[in-house]
């Protein structure tokens, strides 16, 4: 919330948990995921509180980045 609300005061546009829908195989879920921020719809950022990232995050946000097609 801070770091939005310090990027909104700066002028940029920022979504808070950003819904992300999925389409596979002939179906679709609407919502299926939510990134943490997504600036000026250009700029992902995921937040995370953990000592020590796993071989999960990187892939999620890559796979965030597709659905969303962002480069």
């Amino acid at each position: 919330a801070i770091v939005a609300a310090q990027l909104e005061r700066r002028g940029y546009s920022v979504v808070r948990q950003k819904p992300i829908d999925i389409s596979y195989d002939g179906l679709h879920f609407e919502g299926a995921f939510r990134a943490d921020l997504l600036i000026e719809d250009m700029l992902l950022v995921e937040i995370k509180s953990i000592e020590r990232l796993n071989a999960a995050h990187p892939k999620q946000v890559l796979t965030y980045l597709r659905l969303l097609g962002l480069p």
